[in-house]
């Protein structure tokens, strides 16, 4: 069998060789996507109404905060997901209109709507206003 593939290799032709390179990356993009389909449809089909997420506009002419439905989050994120890109793509404001809007957080403590992660850099939960981590709270207990 090895020595079937060196022959082959040895005797295709540069053009050859790309056209089947090619062949594959296209394959494998193609089964990607299919598989990322197939469970994001799964996921969002296990999703229940009643699960209720902040949402936050990055634009900051407007920077609303309102909540949705998760389910309605999810889908909204799917239909403008980028099949080439793994970031959470923003969904359009219900306020301003633009596609500038991202699912945000609420801090427990005062009360304050941020984007997760964007704080300081030890915690991804930590209050952009007051400073509290929930992660940080349990980790000391």
């Amino acid at each position: 069998m090895v020595n079937n593939f060196f022959y082959i290799d040895v005797h295709m032709g540069n053009d050859k060789k790309k056209k089947v390179a090619i062949g594959v990356i296209a394959a494998c993009l193609i089964l990607a996507g299919v598989i990322t389909c197939a469970t994001g449809s799964k996921n969002s089909a296990k999703l229940k109404r009643g699960q209720i997420v902040w949402i936050k506009c990055a634009d900051n002419n407007c920077g609303v905060e309102y909540q949705i439905d998760l389910l309605d989050y999810v889908k909204s994120v799917s239909e403008y997901r980028d099949a080439a890109s793994f970031q959470t793509p923003p969904i359009p404001c219900e306020h301003c209109g633009k596609q500038t809007a991202y699912k945000a957080v609420e801090c427990e403590k005062c009360g304050a709507v941020f984007f997760e992660g964007l704080g300081r850099s030890d915690f991804s939960d930590r209050c952009t206003e007051c400073g509290y981590s929930k992660k940080e709270d349990q980790r000391k207990k």
